[in-house]
């Protein structure tokens, strides 16, 4: 009960907390400068440059339970490109941090190499029967040839980056900072580097390990002396998460220990923040950001003083129970994750311990000696952020989602080799190809969008179409007096389609049609060649063999009206189904009429199959309507060259050659309904004017074809004589 409280304490604690003052100061600059209100990235980046001045100055935390933890950051923000991401870095560098790390690299750095090369030769002299002076030399000289120490680079080796690490080891002095543009493109090439950093991060040191001693290549000393790292990668989620080897690498990174150590940061592009010229110009003047950068900048810059060099800042009891509250905290929600959520549990397992480093690098910033509240807190609030920003990465589409999503936007038929072209990550051999088509169809299907397969002169064309709900309030059809021409399109609610069961006279169709040009008086023509392609409306007409109830009852989950036609007698039923689909759809004449037919092989009606015409019309008739609410019609199954209409065609396989309407009730058959499935199937073919003898002849042959046949004796018993007795 304690723990949960405390728990409960921090949250509203977390919830009520600000982010560090510094950094807002910075951030509300940039997003003014840049245009960009990419709030968490942003401050996040605007952190790492903070940590980087306090790790360059070898700022340390000690409380009672921890010891000496070195104050460093590693950052990935990722930001699409012309966003703001090159601007804002080149506020930082250039007007933020310029001042420190000038003095920094210019007077601070060597004056603590000259004052640690001394210290360094006179202990080393103590331990050798050489003089300080010959010791200092023999140290000026491997400074030397170790070269500078670089403020930050960009790419390297595992050779260079121990060699700078040697150089910081002397200077006591600097932190190794490796801040990568374009990490999608860059990552890869700096495996060594990327290596290095897991190993440094948590104290700074990294075990020795032992190469080949030569003139060419002198192996280095080998110091105990921690040195700091930082790191910074950034770039376009685009190029890192390619679906190809970089995105791999990225994730077998993150695996690796890169999760528990980074905080992330994911931007946007802004589009609904344009300003005229004259307002953006206003806008900045109004602001007065010079002065500001100036004065943050000369801010920093005094950090840069030797009496700030190895600070130790100090916890104190309250606070550092606060941090392991958040420790247990971050604990916790990373043991109820599931188990191959790895990642996703290293990342929240160790945000404690990444806010720690950075509370106390807003402490040093601030010029304390006491890791304040407001400063873990803020930093808290900033792993918390960097969190969600986290899971939205790993959340981003997979590259067959991706996939579908593109083929549903451009909306036309393509080739393989231009989706190579086009999307990066559709490489690979054909079977991987092949099989990434597979899952984007899949996904595609339970989320709106179809993809067909269809060849031309043997080349494979693939084409998306994204479908659109059907909204019951706009129903297509067109209505004329006349059998080809005037006919008016409509756009109506469902609930008035039933009017077209109760006048006589008129014609209707499922399509809209344009004029003839060449006869514009003729008003909209009723032919394919002046048809419209979508639709949302399937009609079924069925003359003989099927009663109302029957059809109701196959039907009974959909949305429906029906219509008796002019045909329709007491003992011999015809009418007309209109049914509404859940999408609308664009087909042409020829994938209607093939849709149309796959829908006919679904159903167990004896139906008109001269009615899969895409101008076909229909004739009103003020007869008997019926109404029935329920689903919609999903028509993606039967949407020809999909692989969902091929797999239901394969699955019809299994029933041997039969007909729909055996297929149908061995669909529905179950081991508790045996009696009463044979007995309709029984009836629906009395409805269709078959003979006893035939009737017992059918249901025999359907009821041998069940896993679990009804005996001879039972059938008589039971579905004969009920048959018998409504004849």
């Amino acid at each position: 009960m304690e723990l949960q409280k405390d728990i409960d304490d921090l949250q509203e604690e977390i919830k009520k907390a600000s982010y560090f003052p510094l950094v807002e100061d910075i951030v509300n600059i940039i997003e003014k400068r840049t245009g960009n209100n990419s709030h968490t990235y942003f401050r996040v980046v605007t952190s790492f440059f903070l940590a980087q001045i306090a790790s360059c100055m070898r700022c340390q935390i000690k409380g009672e339970t921890f010891d000496n933890v070195p104050v460093n950051m590693y950052v990935c923000g990722l930001m699409p490109s012309g966003a703001g991401k090159g601007h804002s870095l080149s506020i930082l560098e250039d007007t933020v941090i310029n001042n420190f790390k000038d003095l920094f690299t210019n007077i601070t750095l060597p004056q603590a190499l000259e004052t640690n090369l001394n210290d360094l030769a006179t202990k080393y002299a103590q331990f050798s029967n050489k003089s300080t002076d010959s010791v200092l030399k023999e140290l000026t000289k491997e400074s030397l040839e170790l070269g500078p120490l670089p403020y930050s680079f960009d790419s390297g080796t595992g050779a260079a980056f121990k060699q700078v690490r040697a150089k910081a080891q002397l200077c006591n002095c600097g932190a190794l900072s490796f801040v990568c543009d374009e990490i999608g493109s860059n990552l890869s090439n700096n495996s060594e580097v990327t290596a290095m950093g897991l190993e440094v991060f948590d104290k700074g040191k990294i075990k020795a390990k032992i190469t080949k001693n030569s003139a060419e290549n002198k192996r280095q000393s080998d110091r105990d002396t921690p040195v700091p790292c930082n790191m910074l990668w950034f770039g376009t989620p685009a190029k890192l998460l390619d679906g190809g080897k970089e995105e791999d690498n990225f994730y077998d990174l993150l695996k690796e220990g890169y999760a528990r150590r980074m905080f992330f940061a994911e931007g946007q592009k802004e589009t609904s923040r344009y300003k005229t010229g004259k307002e953006l110009r206003d806008s900045l003047l109004a602001s007065n950001f010079e002065q500001k950068l100036e004065d943050i900048s000369e801010q920093l810059g005094k950090l840069s003083s030797l009496s700030e060099l190895g600070k130790t800042l100090l916890l104190d009891a309250d606070e550092e129970i606060l941090i392991l509250n958040y420790k247990t905290y971050c604990e916790q929600r990373a043991d109820k994750l599931p188990a191959h959520d790895e990642i996703k549990k290293a990342e929240m397992g160790n945000r404690w311990w990444k806010a720690l480093k950075l509370a106390g690098a807003y402490t040093f910033i601030e010029g304390n000696l006491v890791v304040d509240r407001a400063y873990i807190l803020a930093a808290i609030k900033l792993a918390e952020d960097s969190g969600e920003s986290f899971l939205k990465i790993l959340a981003r589409d997979k590259t067959y989602v991706r996939l579908a999503k593109y083929l549903g936007e451009i909306n036309k038929p393509i080739t393989q080799a231009d989706l190579s072209e086009e999307l990066p990550f559709f490489k690979g051999p054909a079977n991987a190809r092949q099989d990434m088509l597979n899952l984007a169809s899949a996904w595609g299907f339970q989320n709106g969008i179809v993809i067909k397969t269809f060849e031309v002169n043997k080349i494979q064309f693939i084409e998306g179409n994204k479908l659109q709900s059907t909204d019951l309030d706009h129903i297509i059809f067109s209505i004329s007096n006349d059998i080809a021409y005037q006919y008016e399109n409509h756009d109506e609610p469902w609930n008035k389609i039933g009017k077209l069961g109760t006048v006589n006279g008129l014609h209707w169709c499922t399509h809209h049609f344009m004029q003839d040009p060449m006869h514009p008086e003729q008003g909209n023509k009723r032919s394919k060649d002046f048809v419209l392609p979508e639709f949302n409306l399937i009609v079924l007409d069925v003359d003989q063999g099927t009663s109302l109830e029957f059809a109701q009852e196959v039907l009974q989950e959909y949305t429906y009206t029906i219509y008796t036609t002019k045909s329709h007698t007491a003992t011999n039923h015809c009418f007309r189904i209109i049914i509404p689909m859940k999408y609308k759809l664009y087909l042409n004449a020829e994938d209607y009429s093939a849709f149309m037919k796959n829908i006919y092989e679904e159903l167990p009606f004896t139906l008109d199959e001269q009615t899969k015409d895409i101008a076909r019309k229909w004739a009103t008739n003020a007869g008997t309507v019926i109404t029935n609410t329920g689903e919609l019609f999903d028509p993606r199954m039967y949407i020809p060259n999909t692989s969902k209409n091929q797999d239901r065609q394969e699955n019809y396989k299994k029933y041997g050659d039969t007909d729909a309407v055996t297929r149908w009730f061995l669909q529905k058959i179950q081991p508790g309904n045996r009696n009463a499935m044979l007995f309709k199937y029984g009836m629906l073919l009395k409805d269709q004017k078959r003979g006893i003898d035939e009737i017992k002849s059918k249901v025999l042959d359907l009821n041998s074809k069940l896993k679990n046949p009804l005996s001879l004796a039972e059938l008589t018993k039971t579905v004969f004589t009920s048959i018998e007795a409504k004849s």
